[in-house]
């Protein structure tokens, strides 16, 4: 029988593992009940089964790992209630589960991959319950119907993005054993109102922020001393760019393989200039270097100032065998002149 056709299936009893793949794109499948002693749902298992709406798993079941992209593109899956045992939920496991609403994260789980419900739009309740310890890259990006989410103190680890363009996001609330969190956590939450760590509602962000995200805190009445301008922040079809007072610190790969912008004004609260900010870049002039500013060694490397960037680009892209060369110590050194 085709993939296409399974409507239904009766796993046994004993069963204590589904395999990878083992249900992959069976489009026509709606429901499936999990015997109590399966452990192991494998990578892709039921990746694409895009009629799949309930999945039940039976009293005291004993499942622990949800490996890679499981329920990947489950289209209609509503809700999924997950046992009491999981204790690790792979990458892209529930990503773009367009339809589904709510879960309940377990105090036994640990660990979440990286977009894992990354572009579940209609997801609007998340409860994490204490004991998780750490969150991938991109874990809940563009949920945009996720109003609010409080991540447990048990958390210590949160990678880039875990909240990217949450814009219906208007209350968070972060774990207290944080220590870091990347500049591009909260990017694109635009609805925000309020963030706490812990039980305390905070004043200020202690965390690196993107210059965007922080107009948006600061304008709720939030500081954030830790601002970062990252290539997101580069004002679109601009040529001439002004680094806005306030960042401290012009992001890695900020500037790279710039061929639009003409010169780049770097204000004086700038204290470090990062890796490969402006490399291969091709500006008219050579940016500024604030007093004190620590300029990372690769920041300028392969950069070129040229007089006619018009011309310039035009005899490039006909040369293929022309190349930047890289010039090293500081910034007249590293960049070239044509």
């Amino acid at each position: 029988m085709s993939n296409y056709l399974l409507t239904k299936v009766i796993l046994p009893t004993s069963l204590t593992r589904i395999g990878n793949y083992s249900f992959y794109s069976c489009r026509s499948l709606q429901s499936i009940k999990i015997p109590k002693y399966v452990q192991f749902i494998g990578k892709a298992c039921f990746n694409r089964c895009t009629s799949l709406k309930h999945i039940k798993f039976e009293q005291n079941c004993e499942l622990s790992h949800l490996s890679f992209s499981a329920f990947y593109k489950c289209f209609t899956l509503e809700s999924f209630h997950l046992p009491t045992t999981v204790s690790r939920i792979d990458s892209f496991c529930f990503f773009k589960c367009e339809n589904l609403t709510s879960i309940t994260l377990p105090s036994s789980l640990k660990h979440l991959g990286y977009v894992v419900f990354k572009r579940c739009f209609s997801l609007q309740n998340i409860i994490i319950e204490n004991g998780l310890l750490d969150i991938g890259k991109g874990c809940f990006s563009s949920c945009t119907s996720l109003q609010s989410i409080c991540i447990p103190n048990s958390v210590s680890r949160m990678e880039g993005g875990c909240f990217l363009h949450c814009k219906s996001l208007t209350s968070l609330t972060l774990s207290s054993s944080l220590k870091t969190l990347h500049v591009a956590c909260i990017d694109g939450c635009t609805s925000l109102k309020q963030i706490y760590i812990g039980n305390k509602r905070i004043k200020e962000y202690p965390f690196d922020i993107s210059y965007k995200q922080s107009l948006i805190l600061n304008s709720i009445g939030i500081n954030t001393p830790h601002v970062i301008f990252t290539s997101h922040d580069i004002p679109p079809n601009q040529s001439n760019i002004e680094v806005p007072n306030g960042v401290i610190v012009i992001d890695d790969n900020c500037f790279r393989n710039n061929r639009k912008i003409d010169t780049v004004t770097i204000n004086d609260s700038i204290k470090l200039i990062g890796k490969y900010a402006f490399k291969s870049s091709i500006l008219l002039q050579p940016p500024n270097i604030p007093n004190g500013c620590v300029v990372d060694p690769t920041a300028f490397e392969d950069m070129k100032i040229v007089k006619n960037k018009h011309d310039f680009l035009q005899q490039f892209q006909n040369n293929k065998s022309t190349q930047l060369k890289h010039i090293p110590n500081n910034v007249e050194d590293q960049c070239s002149i044509a």
